[in-house]
């Protein structure tokens, strides 16, 4: 019989699923839009399905390339700034003057010339990647559940569902746990819905430190009750076996309660 999901795990499903009712249930969600009709598992289906439902649209910052990349183009930016500025140096032994007319700079001097194009569009490319860069890192990261649920429809077998349809290097697309790593379309992200989460993370976790494990330890110590008063006047064992069921019985109940606070960050012998 499977145990019930921890308290602060449970607590947190039901404030994300109300957040995003749309789609998070038991049952598949059917779609609509431009590949309707398309049996296909594939990328036109999960198309359709984030067009329908936005929570769902739900795409990688790809921070590590994005941060690469602008490097990169720094890095040839310093390298044309050094070169700019060992050919004013040169210029300026003997004529300075080239230094104070922007038409006599480059004037005759193709090399030059064609250096500060160079920096003209390595600087656009830069400020571009930059601004790109900025604006990816100030949208807003999913909810737990809304990663969960378009990991869990990729990975769904049943009709309607991705059905692993991802091959190669591209099933890691959305495989990881970083919300920090994803970006989620047309939703509005309210700092009063930020602090109410974290609020709600926060009661959470101190009920289950502080009063949590106290209310399972008293019902282990009931059941346990139970269970030996149950053997006592239900059956004819003798006292010995009924302490020995007894025993097993408890050694069960702590594996099951040591596992349930693993789940919630805590181990088991925590004080």
């Amino acid at each position: 019989m499977a145990s019930a999901p921890p308290a602060d795990v449970a607590a947190e499903s039901d404030n994300e699923a109300a957040r995003c009712p749309e789609y998070i249930s038991e049952e598949i969600p059917t779609t609509t839009g431009t590949f309707e009709g398309i049996q296909t598992p594939g990328y036109p289906k999960l198309a359709d399905l984030m067009a329908q439902y936005h929570e769902a649209a739900i795409f990688r910052r790809f921070r590590s390339l994005n941060l690469f990349n602008l490097m990169r183009i720094q890095a040839e930016l310093v390298e044309l700034e050094d070169r700019l500025r060992e050919v004013f140096k040169a210029k300026e032994k003997g004529r300075s003057f080239l230094l104070q007319d922007f038409f006599e700079i480059g004037n005759g001097d193709d090399e030059l010339q064609e250096l500060l194009l160079s920096i003209d569009q390595k600087l656009r490319d830069y400020n571009r990647t930059l601004l790109e860069v900025s604006q990816l890192a100030s949208l807003k990261s999913p909810h737990k559940a809304e990663l969960h649920f378009i990991q869990s429809w990729l990975k769904g077998l049943q009709s309607g569902e991705g059905q692993s349809f991802l091959r190669g290097a591209e099933r890691l697309t959305w495989d990881t746990s970083d919300l920090d790593e994803f970006f989620v379309m047309g939703v509005e992200r309210s700092e009063a819905d930020a602090a109410t989460s974290r609020t709600v993370d926060w009661i959470v976790t101190i009920y289950n430190h502080f009063i949590g494990r106290r209310i399972k330890a008293r019902i282990m110590i009931c059941m346990t009750f139970v269970f030996a008063a149950a053997l006592t006047f239900g059956t004819s064992a003798k006292r010995i076996e009924i302490f020995a069921a007894t025993a097993a019985f408890a050694a069960v109940e702590v594996v099951f309660i040591g596992s349930t606070d693993v789940g919630n960050g805590t181990k088991p012998n925590d004080k």
